[in-house]
């Protein structure tokens, strides 16, 4: 699993800071114990966890997500998603995540709803501030 974290890195050839930062995202997403298990022995939640050590790997400012549950059963689905809003306060970045639950929807900051690409309707569920809200309406 440490090869598959790796993968965003520029060169096959990581160095030792980078295979350092590969474990330590395996940890801090609960994946360091299946790091030598092939990726068929993996559970999905095991998978979706290796999914967002990798993801992480760059330092995104952006990551892009869809809703867990639509593959996990509602246990895993809401580990996964605790999961990602940890990461997402740790590290800092901003976060689009595509909703196949309310329940996921509950714990965003803002729901927008796409028509054949345009936004019919943008709400701010939590977290308005004038700050907030003037940089999301700059970028769109």
């Amino acid at each position: 699993m440490l090869d598959n974290v790796l993968a965003p890195a520029r060169s096959r050839r990581a160095d030792p800071a980078a295979r350092d930062r590969a474990t330590q995202l395996l940890e801090f997403v609960g994946a360091a114990q299946t790091a030598a298990d092939p990726v068929r022995m993996l559970s999905e939640e095991q998978q979706w966890r290796i999914l967002l050590a990798r993801s992480l790997m760059p330092a995104p400012q952006l990551l892009l997500a869809e809703d867990p549950s639509r593959s996990l059963d509602p246990d895993s689905a809401s580990t996964i998603l605790d999961l990602l809003t940890k990461a997402h306060g740790w590290f800092g970045f901003t976060m689009l995540l595509t909703i196949g639950r309310m329940a996921t929807a509950s714990r965003c900051q803002r729901l927008l709803s796409l028509v054949d690409g345009s936004v019919v309707e943008d709400v701010l569920v939590r977290g308005d501030d004038g700050w907030t809200r003037g940089r999301i309406d700059r970028i769109g």
